[in-house]
Order: C-alpha cells, then sequence, then structure tokens
C-alpha cells in the first residue's frame, strides 16, 4: 500500500508540474542549478583557506561556535519544516564545514599550547592581538544582549 501511496503522490506531481508554466519551471531549476554550483564553489574556497593557514591571526574560534550553534538550530528548522532536499543539503552541509573548522582550530591551538610530545610554538603578536579583539568584541556583545 505504501508503494502504491507513493506512485500516486509521483503521478500528481508530475501532472501538477504540468500546469505550471514552463518558463517559471526552467527559471527555477536553472538558478537552484546554478546556487548549489556556487554553494560547492564556496565550500572549495573555505577549505583551501583552512587547509593554508597555519596560525589563527585574523580568526576568531568563538564565532566558530555562535556559528554551529546557530547552524545547527536552522538546520534543525529546516529538517522540521520539510524544506527541500537542495535547501536542507546546503544548510547542513555548512554544519559539517563549520565542523570541520573547529577541528581544524583545535589542532592549531595545539601547536601553540602543546599537546604530549608535540612542539610548542610562541603566539604570534598577530594571534594576540586577535585574541585580545575576539575577547572584548564577546564582552561587548554579552553585555549588549
Amino acid at each position: 500500500m505504501n508503494l502504491l501511496h507513493s506512485f500516486a503522490l509521483k503521478l500528481v506531481s508530475l501532472f501538477t508540474l504540468t500546469e505550471t508554466n514552463f518558463t517559471l519551471a526552467t527559471t527555477v531549476l536553472v538558478v537552484s542549478l546554478l546556487h548549489a554550483m556556487f554553494d560547492l564553489l564556496a565550500l572549495k574556497a573555505d577549505v583551501d583557506f583552512w587547509r593554508g593557514r597555519s596560525d589563527l591571526a585574523g580568526l576568531s574560534p568563538r564565532s566558530l561556535v555562535v556559528q554551529l550553534v546557530c547552524g545547527s538550530v536552522v538546520s534543525l528548522f529546516l529538517l522540521d519544516s520539510g524544506a527541500s532536499a537542495l535547501v536542507l543539503g546546503g544548510s547542513v552541509a555548512s554544519v559539517v564545514m563549520t565542523v570541520w573548522k573547529l577541528r581544524r582550530v583545535v589542532v592549531l591551538q595545539k601547536g601553540v599550547e602543546g599537546g604530549e610530545g608535540e612542539a610548542v610554538r610562541e603566539k604570534t603578536e598577530m594571534e594576540k592581538v586577535t585574541e585580545q579583539a575576539d575577547k572584548d568584541a564577546f564582552v561587548r556583545r554579552n553585555v549588549f544582549l
């Protein structure tokens, strides 16, 4: 019975598609494909940027945590509201990418703080300035909220 129900839904959606303006349907398809392509290009650029980092100068680990929380909430909302796979996939990919970035931050911080048997390097002046600016920004944000 479930298979019959699924077939009926596909048949109804096919009839609905034929009643839709062809130009509108084509435009939606092209825009969706372009959006997916640009999303993948942005993901590739993000990976290349983070793989090339050897320090945390100019980067905020705290903002990555906030980005992870917000992205997770948005993805759960999209999942709950029954969004299309194209939209949900992009949102979930963004969350997975943020988790990978946080792992990368931990690896970079271990180089500064030193793990077991690892060589410790000094924080650069830029990293110290970035860390202080990051702390100040979060204190101000918390006071504002």
